[in-house]
């Protein structure tokens, strides 16, 4: 079949279930999605919910009725899509049909853990996982709670050799039970400062890098060879890219996470890192909707208040997700935000204005949405796991991520559908979306690759041709050396300078104490800030630059990866000339790059 038949027939497998909204690429003659019945009803009360801190006012307003109000008109869905064909649909929803309560709200579970064997585990991780988990490993948390799928943190890593070993087990452990139901397995692995998984793994440099660039080939090129890496290593899922557009040095909780400050510019390059996970097999997850690159607030410690209007929104920050709904991502992550244009007080991971209404009705995404951990505190301080879990699939969740209590998320989620507060169709439709990913994922993925891809050349090529496109050079000459024959480098982290050394030694470049005929290199890190040197070069965000001086040029590289600093020995000495631009506007700095 055809991949625009195949997507109008998995659309209507999609309505069949009741969805709020089918796959993108409908054809003109769909039917604008109707808001959900009861819409106003849902909002329009306050209600009592029990929390850490005891029952509290919860206020909430006619937001879902405004939002489904601004559904689109079909003609603005583009054809395409990453996501499952019809017949993936419909085993999915015949595996659910015959699927126990249990089963189903298992399968809404994404869970973090403590240990690096998925049966092996020390004494103490053994009794964090049982108080947190309900079992003392990873495998048997698995089988007991019929979890949908398992995230993978720095603390579980080791190497690629063991995590490959890790993600094996518990692939066993779900399909002991479920044979025809693989386990999902997601990690954080970003780029620059978020990444789960270190050398020997390819280093990746960061968005904003990849901004520096403006180049969608390079950026899927690189995202296809990480997702291959990760394949290898067992990983089926990757919470990236970030579709966040930045605001600048206010946002310092994405910072260099971020591609840049413009919408267009982040669209085209989220769409492009999206297709490349997704061409090695690998789920891309968009974070973080609503867009948290222009709040000030970090949502790990308190919840971040968007007060935009709508439309400022729909012009900057929900740009990158509502162009990848049109494209068919597969999968978003939704933030702990306060979007006060519709529903103000609320998290929008929580909250169904914000994630029925305007993520699937307005915006047009039928893909699985994931929230961010559910132990951030805008989530953990206000209501417990079974409470958190409940509201994040009422509001059109499909997985519910890191629940600080697997086993009270899991209860609340049976006791919701048994007592009627959520109905047995809503979760329904969050598992038939998750199994039919899950089928999409294993059919589509193709072999394992081996291990030895891990760290491999095709990796480090690609890192190092993205680190090198985006190194940019704000003032100074666009070509030939910028340094002299001896240099002594200032600030950065030591590992930062050893580094830097040992790639410019390799281009004849000698260390030096700071004097005559020594090019002193400043080096500014995350957070740092400006500089006096003859050549000045910021390692994350480029902000620094505008208000430091240099003799020579000032120099952005948005990365301190291995790769990264090779690129800028290479442009540095003169080997290779700075293409790069800035994704962002510095203050102080007039010339965007050579």
């Amino acid at each position: 079949m055809a991949g625009a038949q195949v997507r109008v027939a998995a659309a209507a497998v999609l309505l069949a279930l009741g969805g709020a909204s089918a796959l993108t690429g409908c054809p003109a003659t769909q039917p604008t999605p109707a808001p959900p019945p009861g819409a106003v009803a849902a909002t329009a009360a306050a209600p009592r919910v029990a929390s850490s801190g005891g029952a509290h006012v919860v206020p909430r307003t006619d937001a879902l009725a405004y939002a489904a109000q601004l559904a689109p008109s079909s003609t603005e869905r583009l054809p395409g899509g990453w996501g499952p064909t019809r017949d993936q649909l419909s085993k999915a929803q015949a595996k659910v049909a015959r699927m126990p309560l249990a089963h189903k709200a298992g399968q809404l579970l994404m869970a973090t853990f403590l240990g690096r064997s998925a049966h092996d585990v020390t004494p103490a991780e053994a009794a964090w996982n049982r108080a947190h988990l309900g079992a003392a490993t990873p495998a048997a948390a698995v089988r007991r709670f019929h979890l949908g799928g398992l995230i993978v943190m720095g603390g579980n890593v080791d190497d690629p050799r063991q995590v490959r070993r890790l993600l094996r087990d518990v692939r066993a452990s779900a399909l002991s039970r479920r044979p025809e139901l693989p386990l999902l397995t997601g990690v954080d692995q970003e780029g620059g400062r978020v990444a789960r998984i270190g050398h020997p793994a390819t280093e990746l440099p960061t968005a904003m890098t990849l901004g520096a660039t403006r180049s969608a080939a390079v950026t899927e090129r690189l995202a296809r060879a990480a997702g291959r890496e990760l394949r290898a290593m067992g990983f089926t899922m990757v919470f990236a890219p970030v579709a966040d557009v930045t605001i600048g040095p206010t946002d310092t909780t994405i910072g260099s996470r971020s591609y840049a400050a413009r919408p267009r510019l982040v669209s085209r390059l989220v769409r492009a890192s999206a297709s490349g996970y997704a061409a090695a097999g690998v789920v891309p997850v968009l974070k973080h909707f609503p867009g948290h690159g222009s709040v000030t607030a970090d949502s790990h410690v308190t919840l971040p208040r968007q007060d935009a209007s709508l439309r400022r929104l729909l012009e900057r920050d929900l740009r990158p997700f509502a162009d990848a709904a049109s494209a068919g991502a597969p999968a978003v992550m939704t933030g702990h935000i306060d979007l006060r244009a519709v529903d103000p007080g609320m998290p929008a991971s929580l909250s169904r204005a914000g994630i029925t209404g305007l993520l699937r009705n307005r915006l047009g995404f039928s893909g699985v949405a994931i929230t961010d951990s559910q132990g951030m505190a805008p989530v953990s301080g206000r209501y417990d796991a079974g409470e958190a879990a409940v509201r994040s699939v009422r509001a059109g969740n499909d997985v519910v991520l890191m629940p600080v209590d697997v086993p009270a998320a899991h209860a609340g989620l049976i006791e919701a559908v048994r007592s009627g507060r959520l109905t047995e169709r809503r979760l329904d439709r969050a598992v038939t979306r998750v199994v039919a990913l899950k089928l999409h994922q294993a059919a589509s993925a193709g072999r394992q690759p081996p291990l030895s891809v891990v760290g491999a050349r095709p990796g480090r090529r690609a890192s190092y041709a993205a680190s090198l496109a985006g190194v940019t050079v704000v003032d100074g000459p666009c070509t030939g050396p910028l340094v002299r024959s001896r240099v002594h480098l200032v600030g950065g982290t030591p590992a930062d300078q050893q580094r830097l050394y040992g790639r410019l030694a390799k281009r004849g470049v000698q260390r030096a104490d700071s004097g005559p005929g020594v090019s002193d290199v400043a080096l500014i890190g995350v957070g740092g800030g400006s500089a006096t040197a003859d050549v000045v070069v910021t390692l994350d965000t480029p902000y620094a630059l505008g208000g430091s001086s240099a003799g020579g040029a000032r120099v952005a590289a948005y990365t301190n990866s291995r790769q990264g600093m090779r690129a800028l020995a290479d442009v540095l000495t003169g080997r290779e000339p700075a293409t790069g631009k800035l994704p962002v506007p510095v203050a102080g700095v007039s010339r965007r790059g050579c």
